[in-house]
């Protein structure tokens, strides 16, 4: 199974990402934004790795990966890091306590917003698919 894999549509990105458990999906769904804006991960660690925590509450999981992909985004835009690896302390439907270790980076695109548009996050024979739209 891939991690995700990208869609092209006229005015935007959307990312399709998969994943055994909640964990896996979330990381595949902030993996393939990080590859979208970064590019490959091996060009772009620069400097020494800084952790940063993201944490979201949200009244159900696809709003919640909305609100946990939104902070990453923050992340990226404002402090110009690329976040590679996460660890989850609490995740649930609900819920996520997060941290990620990030190195700065150079964007190569740029994403303007997540947005709600198309957003869905299903479970479906044990596997998690999520499916999120970026406004570019």
């Amino acid at each position: 199974m891939q991690p995700f894999k990208f869609i092209e549509h006229t005015a935007d990105i959307i990312i399709r990402s998969y994943g055994h458990s909640l964990e896996e999906l979330f990381t595949n769904s902030a993996a393939g934004m990080q590859q979208y804006i970064f590019g490959e991960l091996r060009n772009s660690r620069h400097g020494e790795p800084k952790t940063f925590e993201v944490n979201c509450q949200a009244s159900s999981c696809d709003l919640l990966l909305a609100d946990w992909l939104s902070e990453i985004l923050y992340l990226n835009s404002t402090e110009y890091v690329r976040i590679f690896e996460f660890s989850f302390k609490i995740l649930n439907e609900n819920e996520v306590t997060s941290s990620g270790l990030a190195h700065k980076a150079q964007a190569i695109n740029e994403i303007k917003a997540v947005t709600l548009h198309g957003l869905e996050v299903v479970k479906r024979n044990n596997t998690w698919t999520a499916t999120v739209t970026y406004d570019i």
